[in-house]
């Protein structure tokens, strides 16, 4: 057994022992960790919390699965998982350990879980027939596309998951297989740079923040953020199929009133002629970003989403 097909097995036995966890922001889990008596091995400390536990108390099982996944950090008796595993209604998704710090980190939290209710909420809108095809583009570890694929069940002709990360693309394996979704391709690329046909939907939350470290799963672009939603949104209207449907998760930063992103995707949707729906569904998300220089004159950002869809020519 190699290190992914044990990522998989770890999966497993979380489902069968009833593991359930939700990721909350980095403030948060932060602050929560910093409270002391966390050095019990429970699944929640070592999967979720990314806690350092004693090595005695883990179940051998799991740790020969561990350390053939080649996930463990060993200390002093003591003992730190490097990866996540988060619950999402009856799914689980394998992710990056707290803090997600390096350059190629996985990233799974509160907006995950914002993303996945538009997607879910938006499906009714898709045209009427089987084989739909889906993209997931910039899907960090697949949460989007294999909720979106779960969800519509035989009606999913394919699913496409695509990211510039590696790593993401190799957790995105294991997240079909844990979750029983087939007709996965998996893509390493630059957004639509390996992809040549049109689909049917395609759902992107891309990274939105402006970082200092430029970590990809994080920096948006641009002086304030945006760059790569409004890049996502300019290359994807061509590749949707007749009848075809853009879904965009991002964020705003929000001034006088004034929602920037909207301000700046305006040209490109009206130049597109097609129908279009703009929806803020959270107000104030990450407040703690506001402190930086980039947001100086910002007076909150809001977590947002787009929708546009072709007309069905048929």
């Amino acid at each position: 057994m190699h290190g992914d097909e044990s990522l998989v097995e770890i999966g497993r036995y979380l489902n069968c022992r009833g593991y359930q966890f939700v990721t909350i922001t980095p403030a948060t889990h932060r602050l929560i960790n910093a409270k002391p008596g966390h050095k019990s091995a429970t699944l929640a400390s070592m999967f979720g919390w990314s806690r350092w536990v004693r090595i005695e108390e883990i179940d051998q099982t799991l740790f020969e699965l561990l350390e053939t996944a080649e996930v463990l950090e060993l200390e002093g008796g003591f003992a730190r998982v490097r990866v996540r595993f988060s619950t999402l209604g009856d799914q689980l998704f394998l992710h990056s350990s707290f803090p997600t710090e390096s350059e190629d980190s996985v990233f799974f939290g509160p907006d995950t879980y914002r993303y996945c209710r538009a997607i879910r909420d938006d499906l009714p809108n898709l045209r009427q027939g089987d084989g739909l095809t889906i993209l997931d583009l910039g899907c960090g570890c697949g949460a989007g596309g294999l909720s979106a694929a779960r969800l519509l069940g035989p009606r999913c002709g394919s699913l496409t998951l695509s990211d510039i990360n590696p790593k993401a693309i190799r957790y995105c394996a294991v997240n079909a297989a844990l979750n029983g979704v087939a007709n996965v391709r998996l893509s390493v690329g630059d957004l639509f740079e390996r992809m040549e046909d049109p689909v049917d939907y395609i759902v992107c939350n891309p990274p939105f923040m402006v970082d200092a470290a430029k970590r990809a799963y994080r920096d948006g672009g641009g002086d304030i953020g945006l760059e790569l939603s409004l890049r996502i949104l300019n290359e994807s209207l061509s590749r949707l199929k007749s009848g075809g449907r853009l879904l965009l998760y991002t964020a705003t930063p929000v001034i006088d009133g004034e929602h920037l992103f909207l301000q700046l995707a305006k040209p490109a949707l009206e130049q597109s002629g097609l129908v279009h729906h703009y929806e803020e569904i959270d107000p104030d998300i990450f407040g703690e970003e506001l402190q930086g220089d980039a947001y100086r004159r910002v007076d909150r950002l809001a977590a947002v989403v787009l929708t546009v869809s072709v007309r069905d020519q048929k």
